[in-house]
């Protein structure tokens, strides 16, 4: 994982903020006390904060209080100094209520009722910035056994079958180019998955069920595979599969080796080796790779 990643998942989910001992402050949220603590920010910034992401607003608490900021309207570093404008106003030390990453703004939020009195407990506050319209879309949370991050992991293995990106904070981008091609969720249904529509990619369950209705075999293998591998091996979450159907596992670890080097040469643009009939077109015979490097050792390897 790159550096940027890891800053970020330090900080979401209520663990920004911890005391000397690294004992996070704050705590979840419950659904009530949402909008009355937002309004107390509100006040400091000058502008509403109604655009939930992820949990926020839809379950009983939430571990933070995710909120989309228009960064067309909204400058990242203007808001992180009003915010610590008013911790120093108060007698606080500013990097204690603020913190920021590449794309958001984190917060030490107290936590109101709606009598607007402060309970004592804080909880975190994510200012995420970027197109509130999509980030709506792309970072909501599912309401049934999955979460937006399985549902993430599930459209990047499309995306990158596709020889796309797939990002919740910038949209479908370009595998080669990083270029975004569209922040569009009508869009980015139908080129990740051709005659799916927007319903199609609205949960994990119905993203399951259009690729398990449309594709079988390999077909099949290349949409869901790493993603059935990594939602097993680091979430602990088995995904269904169809009748008669199973991902491909194999114990052999060259069998693993080969796998993982086509999956580089298929997936991500590499072009080094040429598929065996192009080959043949203009040499009569070529021994498999496995035979050149036994056989001639690195000269084999390079030919």
């Amino acid at each position: 994982m790159n550096k940027m990643f890891n800053y970020r998942k330090l900080f979401e989910g209520g663990t920004a903020f911890k005391d000397a001992n690294g004992v996070p402050v704050t705590q979840r949220i419950n659904k009530e006390d949402v909008k009355p603590s937002l309004a107390f920010v509100e006040q400091i910034l000058g502008f509403p904060l109604d655009v939930y992401l992820g949990t926020t607003g839809n379950t009983d608490s939430s571990g933070d209080i995710d909120v989309s900021v228009d960064s067309a309207e909204h400058d990242k570093n203007e808001i992180a100094s009003k915010l610590k404008t008013w911790a120093k106003e108060k007698g606080q030390v500013p990097s204690e209520w603020v913190k920021m990453s590449s794309s958001n703004v984190y917060f030490k939020i107290p936590i109101r009722t709606s009598s607007g009195k402060h309970t004592g407990d804080f909880a975190q506050l994510d200012l995420m910035f970027g197109n509130p319209e999509f980030q709506s879309w792309a970072m909501r949370g599912e309401s049934g056994k999955y979460k937006g991050i399985h549902r993430h992991i599930i459209m990047s293995n499309i995306a990158k079958a596709n020889g796309m990106k797939w990002s919740y904070l910038k949209g479908l981008m370009d595998r080669s180019t990083n270029e975004v091609i569209t922040t569009d969720p009508d869009l980015i249904s139908t080129k990740l998955l051709q005659g799916a529509t927007l319903n199609d990619f609205e949960s994990v369950e119905n993203i399951l069920e259009f690729l398990y209705s449309h594709f079988e075999g390999q077909e099949l293998e290349k949409y869901i595979a790493e993603a059935y591998e990594t939602l097993k091996t680091r979430y602990n979450v088995i995904l269904p599969m169809p009748d008669g159907s199973q991902v491909h596992e194999s114990n052999d670890p060259d069998e693993y080796f080969l796998a993982r080097l086509r999956d580089r040469i298929v997936f991500q643009d590499c072009n080094i080796l040429l598929h065996e009939s192009a080959i043949f077109e203009t040499s009569a015979h070529i021994n498999h790779l496995e035979d050149l490097v036994m056989f001639e050792g690195i000269n084999g390897l390079l030919k």
